[in-house]
């Protein structure tokens, strides 16, 4: 038998548990209370939302990091140009002419 993915039922449960317990003591409780409900069902993972949030923002985490690298490396020639510049017109040393054009 034919069944689109658009109505097949989902491959499994997810629960989500908001508490000020560490992480350690609560997987094994929950996971335990879990079995006992409902033994034909076994639940056998436990992951913090943090975690999972960390995996899903992490390719855009990667491609920030990367723009910011590429612009600060962009910066080191734009200040060197400007430098040089400053320097040709006083044909003093880079100290003596950026402090030239501040004053």
């Amino acid at each position: 038998m034919y069944f689109p993915i658009t109505q097949e039922g989902p491959n499994g449960i997810q629960l989500v548990v908001r508490t000020n317990l560490p992480l350690s003591s609560l997987a094994s409780s929950v996971l335990h209370t879990l079995c006992e409900l409902n033994p034909n069902h076994p639940a056998t993972e436990f992951h913090p939302i943090r975690g999972i949030v960390d995996h899903a923002s992490l390719p855009r985490r990667f491609f920030m990091v990367l723009v910011a690298a590429f612009a600060a490396l962009g910066l080191i020639p734009a200040g060197l140009g400007i430098c040089m510049a400053a320097m040709k017109r006083s044909k003093a040393g880079p100290a003596q002419a950026i402090m030239s054009r501040m004053t």
